[in-house]
């Protein structure tokens, strides 16, 4: 008889992390022959910047997603469940709906959550909300999470022995690329010195930090080159979910200022050095990365971002906040160079630092390239997943 498992996850577009991850994954991942996987999309928005919003068509899109799940339940009937949890009110309770309609099918789930805030989340929530998460997260039998030290987000609502670790990886494809690159990067002069920011253009991803610290640099006369990629994110709703205080409240109190500044720099031809490239994907990615020499993320909040560890693909050094898997995975000075979030001066600093010894960077990416080779494959990540999947624990504290 063959194992069922269904995945109810959401898959690009939009272009966002768990996302991509997710569809990395999945394409990679070989299962044994008794067991069949039956993927389900659990996609709500197909913009990043209405995620999180709670109205009439995210009602009735999530709404036609969970019918979709329990019809696939009702004609598949697995025996295994695996979803991606949200920290979001409006994806939580997508997500707890799920999580009830693949219990009332006598399925074991196994959730995972891409992120490092799911504490606060759960502090901040309402007395009947906070009684919801509990209620849910008792319904699981593993959840995974992208680093060890990421257990404590759960403490209290989850028993430790529940949580298992999955730490994220990178394609063979980027890998490959970025071999290429390396070779190349070893002649290059670093002149000036480019810096990548690759991601949401938002205030939670730190774009804020690094426009208000790029700009002190070019008052310091520096010679510097920023390339800018991603999507604008600014969505007061969408973007409060991810920020803590105090950010959380100069967010709320400033946030059209912010916006506006964020567009006007990203837009602004008389600010010299900068270049917007939009969304990109594939190829386009991959050439940003090949031009740049150091990979900046100032992130108010992280689980483990794939796109870092593309970046150590290609070889870059790193500019990265301490925050979720981060801390565990890299090591500074060897890794990247770690700021303060919402911090800008500490971000000129580490910029400076290394305008000063661009030969820093090469050192650092080389250190990052072996790194990614050694650990961080898709194919050992895919690996552990059939793992956790087939053989996660089956007795329930």
């Amino acid at each position: 008889m063959k194992k069922k498992v269904i995945a109810f996850v959401p898959l690009p577009p939009p272009p966002a992390g768990p996302e991509i991850a997710t569809q990395a994954m999945l394409n990679v991942l070989s299962l044994p022959h008794d067991c069949e996987l039956r993927v389900v999309k659990a996609n709500v928005r197909t913009s990043n910047d209405r995620k999180g919003n709670f109205d009439r068509e995210g009602i009735f899109r999530a709404g036609k997603s969970l019918l979709n799940l329990f019809f696939h339940c009702l004609c598949f009937r697995p025996q295994k469940a695996y979803l991606l949890v949200n920290p979001s009110k409006a994806g939580f309770l997508r997500d707890a709906a799920a999580i009830f309609i693949a219990r009332l099918f006598f399925c074991k789930v196994i959730a995972h959550y891409h992120g490092s805030h799911f504490h606060y989340f759960y502090k901040t929530s309402s007395c009947w909300f906070r009684f919801l998460i509990r209620i849910t997260l008792r319904q699981l039998h593993v959840m995974i999470v992208q680093a060890e030290r990421l257990k404590n987000i759960f403490s209290g609502l989850l028993f430790e022995s529940r949580l298992s670790v999955l730490y994220n990886g990178v394609s063979d494809a980027c890998l490959e690329r970025g071999k290429t690159a390396v070779a190349l990067r070893k002649a290059r002069k670093r002149d000036p010195v480019t810096f990548l920011f690759l991601g949401h253009i938002s205030f939670a991803k730190g774009f804020y930090d690094l426009m208000s610290a790029y700009k002190k640099l070019i008052e310091q006369g520096k010679k510097i080159r920023l390339l800018i990629a991603g999507d604008f994110i600014l969505n007061l709703k969408t973007q409060v979910e991810f920020l803590e205080r105090p950010y959380r409240q100069f967010y709320v109190d400033h946030s059209l200022q912010i916006h506006h500044e964020i567009l006007e720099f990203v837009q602004n031809r008389t600010i010299s050095g900068i270049e917007y490239h939009g969304i990109v994907e594939g190829e386009q990615k991959y050439l940003l990365f090949e031009q740049a020499d150091v990979f900046v993320l100032p992130s108010h909040t992280e689980g483990f971002p794939n796109v870092v560890l593309e970046a150590m693909a290609f070889g870059l050094g790193l500019i990265v906040t301490p925050v979720g898997a981060l801390p565990e995975v890299l090591q500074e000075p060897d890794n990247a160079y770690f700021v303060e979030p919402g911090n800008s001066d500490s971000l000129v600093r580490q910029m400076n630092g290394l305008l000063a010894q661009p030969s820093i960077c090469f050192e650092m990416g080389m250190k990052n390239r072996k790194l990614v080779e050694q650990k961080y494959q898709m194919q050992l990540t895919a690996r552990k997943f059939s793992e956790l999947v087939l053989n996660w624990r089956e007795t329930r504290s």
